[in-house]
């Protein structure tokens, strides 16, 4: 039996052909879907093993920072000619190769978020054009569905990795530090 033609102006395709056309685009928004749905199932992978690692960082900066600070300040206190300020500039260099570590690693979260609020965004978008096919919206549909479940990475529900936490990171040792200046000055 022979297909069937279809005459659009110029082009002369046959049935199959457009069968062909219809079952890769079907093809290429499942894949594109599926690769979405792999990068949010890779995070979720790393939420769970690395939330652990990163909580340890934190509290380990957190409490080096004072730990530092208080035997800075006993050192300044028991030596008659002062602490070197090789000594301080050290002390200071190390709290803050931490801070620069959260901070980075705040930001690379703070910028996934933010790529997946902009994939959510581009769905809502298309999803309202009159312009998308109907496999489209679909997987736009799914999109925004699965987008709603992912949430921050979160430390053992503790905080959130996000822009802030360096900031209350350093706020909470700020606060520490002049509760230890207060004592050691008194």
């Amino acid at each position: 039996m022979r297909p069937h033609t279809v005459d659009n102006g110029k082009d002369h395709l046959k049935s199959d052909d457009l069968e062909s056309i219809e079952t890769k685009r079907n093809c290429f928004w499942k894949e594109k879907l599926s690769v979405y749905v792999t990068i949010l199932e890779a995070y979720e992978i790393a939420k769970r093993s690395f939330q652990l690692l990163i909580l340890f960082h934190c509290m380990e900066t957190f409490i080096h920072a004072l730990v530092y600070v208080y035997y800075l300040l006993h050192y300044l206190k028991a030596s008659s000619e002062g602490a070197s300020i090789l000594t301080i500039i050290v002390t200071f260099a190390w709290i803050l190769k931490n801070f620069v570590t959260e901070t980075i690693l705040s930001i690379e979260f703070e910028y996934f978020h933010k790529s997946l609020n902009d994939v959510m965004v581009n769905s809502l978008l298309n999803l309202a054009s009159d312009q998308s096919e109907e496999q489209e919206k679909q997987m736009h549909k799914n999109v925004v569905r699965i987008s709603r479940l992912s949430h921050k990475f979160e430390l053992c529900n503790l905080f959130a990795m996000d822009a802030a936490m360096p900031r209350n990171l350093l706020s909470l040792v700020a606060t520490y530090i002049i509760v230890l200046l207060q004592f050691a000055l008194l």
